[in-house]
Parts: structure tokens; C-alpha cells; sequence
């Protein structure tokens, strides 16, 4: 005694955990809950991926032929707008950094959670994942930063390396080619000659 709960007139049925992506024609739509909602606009998309349980990426094209992208929520509400600075989407470490161009066309990178709330805003030129923080490069120098945009280490360095001592890792940051070490616990430790 099976009951149907979605007509087959779809084209295309992309199953996650939590939700399904629907596409019929141009149109897209998200079925949670026992329910198919419609994406507003939808046969503007030309894109449309699963990013988490509760984030959507969609994608369009513009006139130019410049693709954008935007984030919804599986309501259909946005989460970041549609942008033509958007450059990436990506999902790194159980986490989304998102880059967008500035103003001067360069690349700034920030983080989302899967809820869509900014935990990084969206203006460092680097972002790498490093133990319990980021190595984070603002205003051309670098330092370690937490997801709740604290500087661990103040971003005063034109480089730093993770360095390997007895399992726990320090960093070497130099200035003006002066080096620094920094221990597991972001404290300076006497810089060296």
C-alpha cells in the first residue's frame, strides 16, 4: 500500500539526505517536508546544487554571458544574493567560503555556516584552513584568524609557515625577512636572530 508522493513529470530527480531537487522544463523546484516549493524565477537557472542539508547554490546567466550565482535555503529564500561579484561556492572542511571580486576586481574570501550566516564577512584575499583557525591575508599581510573573526595571531606577517615539532604545530612568520616563532597557542616566542 505504497502512496505517491511526487507525480512522475519530472526530467530530472536529484536526491540528498534531507531534500530533493526537482526539475521539469526549465524549472526547478525543492521537495522537503512532503512538499514541492518552487524556486522563484526558475527558468532563469541554469544551475542548481546541493551545497548542505540546508543551503542551495543556484546559478544564472546574465545577457553578457556572465554566469552568477546566488544561496538559498530549503524554503527558496535567499541567503546570498545573486552577484555578479560572486566568483566561488565551495564547500571546504565542513565549511563554505565564498569569494566574491571587490570593487578593483580583486578576490576576497569569507565564510558561511550552513545556516547562511556569515562567520568570516567577505574581505580577506586568502583564506586557508590551519588547525583550529585560518590563515587569513588582509590588507596584503598575513595572520591566523578564528571563525569568530578573532586574530589569533594579528595579521602583521609577509609570510607564515606551519612548522611540525612533537606533534603540536607552531608557525614561523617573518616581516621585512626578520623571523618569528610562534607556538601552538599563538603566542610569540623570542624572535629569532
Amino acid at each position: 500500500n505504497m502512496k505517491e508522493l511526487l507525480p512522475v513529470v519530472y526530467d530530472k530527480i536529484e536526491v540528498f539526505s534531507e531534500v530533493l531537487l526537482l526539475k521539469k522544463g526549465k524549472k526547478w523546484s525543492i521537495f522537503k517536508d512532503k512538499k514541492a516549493i518552487p524556486l522563484p524565477k526558475a527558468e532563469m537557472y541554469t544551475k542548481v546544487r546541493y551545497l548542505s542539508s540546508k543551503l542551495i547554490v543556484i546559478e544564472r546567466q546574465e545577457a553578457n554571458g556572465e554566469r552568477i550565482n546566488a544561496i538559498i535555503d530549503t524554503t527558496a529564500k535567499i541567503v546570498l544574493p545573486f552577484s555578479s561579484k560572486i566568483a566561488t561556492i565551495e564547500l571546504i572542511d565542513g565549511h563554505i567560503i565564498v569569494s566574491q571580486k571587490s570593487e578593483n576586481g580583486q578576490l576576497l574570501y569569507g565564510i558561511i555556516d550552513y545556516e547562511g550566516q556569515i562567520m568570516l564577512p567577505i574581505e580577506y584575499e586568502q583564506l586557508r584552513r590551519i588547525n583550529k583557525g585560518y590563515l587569513a591575508r588582509k590588507n596584503g599581510k598575513l595572520g591566523i584568524i578564528n571563525l569568530q573573526n578573532k586574530w589569533l595571531v594579528p595579521a602583521i606577517y609577509d609570510t607564515i609557515e606551519v612548522l611540525f615539532a612533537n606533534d603540536n604545530n607552531y608557525y614561523l612568520g617573518t616581516i621585512n625577512k626578520k623571523y618569528y616563532l610562534i607556538n601552538n597557542v599563538y603566542q610569540l616566542i623570542t624572535p629569532t636572530p
